[in-house]
């Protein structure tokens, strides 16, 4: 049988990417549970309670004895929180043409959040990486992959909040979903390294939220190009647990190359059908320096078969010319996600993927993924 195999080892964090699911439990703004209007980076304290109560199924076997807390838990200062993240990545493919695997450290972060006071924070990641050159020394492994400032003010008791945001971060688009290799992560850039040193503003209230980012330039890991532009997205809440938007991305970037425009714009969606079941969507447009159009959208289906256990369906599709056919990329996914205890979970999904500007046929994928955040 054809297959993909990718198997991420042990991912250890005082962080996560935001679960968009928390939308079915009426959870429409990300800043509920994290620092900031994107989410991702450090939960707040009431988002590691909620993770607690809402996704973990607290199996016994794996609860710390005589007391309420659990295992990894750190303790620090009320202005300081520290986390570590390490990531291990073992692939296996296997397709009518060749067969072959790899093994790497895929990511390996030390993460600290400084309380300057009730409304200015500030983050910053240290990480690692695998640098191309065959030559390299031991600094040239590291590299900070998000480093911000943000000031916040609130009124009508939290129910309005602005902040401004500067720093080297991902900007604002569409769904902000952990999984990079998704394709509305992976063909619009938004992959590792490739943060954005951008300054954003946002507002939000009970019904609305605007993020507006200017980029001044482009990571790549530890190496900058220009990338002079803006990223808009204004979204709408849509009775409880229903938030939907739209996204605007332009920029000039400048490489060794010479200059590319960036130019992408789309909708998204995220919808709580029942406390149980939910739906992520996102499609956008693309526009090429050469006149060409490309289309590409994500689909999940979540259904949380008991709690901390969720089973999901996905369609992935991108086309860089959508006056052909082919070359495209295409995907479909079933899979599951166990929530043990706080602070940890497990991913596994199978795939059918084809992307036919390298092998004119479908190939099986699984990835698993153990996830722990402490």
């Amino acid at each position: 049988m054809k297959y993909f195999f990718v198997l991420v080892l042990f991912l250890f964090a005082n962080k996560s990417f935001a679960y968009p699911e928390m939308i079915r439990h009426g959870y429409v703004n990300c800043m509920a549970c994290h620092t900031t209007h994107q989410g991702g980076d450090m939960l707040s304290q009431y988002g590691r309670e909620l993770g607690k109560e809402l996704f973990s199924r607290n199996d016994s076997i794996f609860k710390a004895s005589n007391t309420e807390k659990n295992y990894w838990e750190i303790e620090t200062p009320e202005w300081l929180r520290v986390g570590a993240n390490v990531r291990l990545l073992q692939t296996m493919t296997e397709n009518s043409m060749a067969s072959k695997g790899r093994f790497m450290f895929m990511q390996v972060d030390i993460d600290t959040l400084f309380k300057v006071n009730d409304k200015t924070i500030v983050y910053a990641s240290v990480g690692r990486y695998e640098p191309s050159k065959s030559d390299a020394e031991w600094r040239d492994f590291i590299y900070m992959p998000r480093a911000w400032a943000q000031y916040s003010e609130n009124w009508r008791g939290g129910a309005v909040v602005a902040s401004l945001r500067a720093g080297r971060f991902y900007p604002v688009y569409g769904l902000n979903i952990a999984e990079h290799t998704y394709v509305t992560r992976r063909y619009l850039d938004f992959n590792p390294g490739q943060e954005r040193v951008s300054a954003e503003l946002a507002w939000s209230n009970e019904n609305y939220q605007v993020v507006a980012t200017g980029l001044a330039q482009r990571a790549r890991f530890d190496k900058y190009d220009d990338e002079k532009g803006y990223v808009l997205q204004v979204s709408k809440v849509f009775g409880k647990t229903a938030r939907a938007g739209v996204n605007i991305y332009r920029s000039k970037l400048t490489q060794a190359g010479g200059d590319q425009d960036k130019a992408f714009e789309g909708v998204f969606a995220l919808i709580g059908w029942t406390p149980e079941i939910s739906t992520l969507f996102q499609a956008d447009k693309i526009y090429y320096p050469d006149g060409k159009t490309g289309f590409v959208d994500f689909l999940k289906f979540g259904y949380e078969y008991t709690q901390g256990v969720q089973l999901f369906l996905t369609q992935e599709y991108y086309n860089a010319d959508t006056e052909k056919t082919d070359p495209h990329v295409e995907s479909y996914g079933v899979g599951v996600q166990y929530f043990p205890f706080p602070n940890f979970d497990f991913f596994a999904t199978y795939k059918k993927t084809k992307d036919s500007s390298q092998l004119d046929e479908h190939q099986n994928v699984v990835w698993l993924i153990a996830h722990i955040y402490l």
